[in-house]
Parts: structure tokens; sequence; C-alpha cells
């Protein structure tokens, strides 16, 4: 094929596809389960990334059960009744837990997948703020973002720094998913020193 009968927007795409697989090796590590992390955080269709820290010397497992209970308000406050009455709506990502040394205490980031139902970035914050207003929660500030690509930064390259200093066990320990089952910590089928796996939604909800 002669390249004056090469369509612009067929050059552009290639090009964009080379851009994208240069971007994506520059953000990978020497450490290759740490690099499938990274690729498997990639392939979600990630829309916003939302950080949730907590007030000073919250514990570990009083974290996680604000995490819970943020993602079960959220859950009423975005789907309302169709998350009473149907399981596959709820918000769907990867949560990543890390320590607030100066806090004595962890934080956590959010990679939430893109929905439907998802609201704009405004409303979600207008939600997010509703949702942990809350003396249950020990929630005391919270970052929204849209999530974004760039060849400077990578978030899962960010979010996977455990590797750097820990063992897988301590990675799967960090590193949950969340969805339509509830919230997962550790390999998913025992539960993880921070008593975070198996968590399940109550079957009979209603909106509050």
């Amino acid at each position: 094929m002669k390249l004056r009968n090469i369509r612009p927007d067929s050059i552009k795409s290639f090009i964009d596809s080379i851009k994208s697989e240069l971007v994506q090796d520059n953000h990978l590590t020497d450490d290759k389960l740490r690099n499938e992390y990274i690729k498997g955080l990639r392939s979600l269709t990630t829309k916003y990334h939302l950080t949730l820290t907590l007030r000073k010397g919250v514990t570990e497992k009083d974290a996680i059960n604000s995490l819970k209970e943020f993602i079960h308000r959220i859950n009423l406050k975005i789907y309302n009744k169709r998350y009473s009455r149907d399981w596959i709506n709820s918000i769907k990502g990867v949560a990543v837990m890390e320590d607030t040394i100066e806090m004595e205490t962890v934080h956590f980031h959010l990679m939430i997948i893109n929905d439907l139902y998802l609201p704009s970035k405004d409303q979600f914050r207008d939600k997010i703020s509703k949702a942990i207003n809350s003396e249950a929660l020990a929630i005391q500030e919270f970052h929204l973002q849209e999530y974004y690509r760039s060849e400077e930064y990578s978030l899962e390259k960010y979010l996977t720094k455990v590797f750097e200093s820990g063992s897988l066990q301590d990675a799967k320990d960090r590193i949950a998913a969340f969805g339509i089952d509830g919230i997962y910590f550790g390999d998913g089928r025992q539960l993880s020193r921070f008593d975070g796996s198996a968590w399940k939604l109550p079957k009979k909800l209603s909106a509050r």
C-alpha cells in the first residue's frame, strides 16, 4: 500500500497506539509481578481517582470499616433504590491502602471504574461530602480527580509501590477489589490481617 493512500486518521491512530505502548513501557519496573499489577490496573476503564484520608490515630481495622461504610453510603446516594434491589448497581474498582506515618493511620486510594450512572465530577464531589459527613466515619477529608494518563506520571506505578519494600502478601493485604460482592483485601479466600475480606452488603437495603 502506498503511503499517500493511507487515510490520515489511520496514521494518527497508529502513532497514538505506538505512543501508548511506549508510555506503558516507561511506567513498568524490573519487578515482573509488580508489572502484572500495573498492567491490570491500567486495563481498567477508570473514571475517577478518589483519595480518602483518615483522622489521626485511627486503626487499620477501623479505617477499613469506615471505607466499607463509605462505599455503602455512596452507593445509596448514586444508585438509590437500584442499589437496594439490584446487586449489579454499585460502584466498582480497586482500593489501595497506604500508611500515613505522620497521622499514625492509613489512607485509601480508590480507582473507580466508569459506569453509566456515575455522576459528573461536581455532583460526585457533593455526594461524597454528604456521605462522609458523619461521626460514624473516621474519614477526615477527600480529594477527587478525573483519571488521566501522561508520559510523566503513572498512577498505577505509584499505587503499587508496596512492592518496593514489601512481599507479595503485603501487596495482597494492601490492594483490594470492590464491587458487586463487597470489598476484598488479601487473596479473596482467607481473611486478611486487616479483617477486611468477605464483606457482603445486606440483601435487604433501603435508601436513606
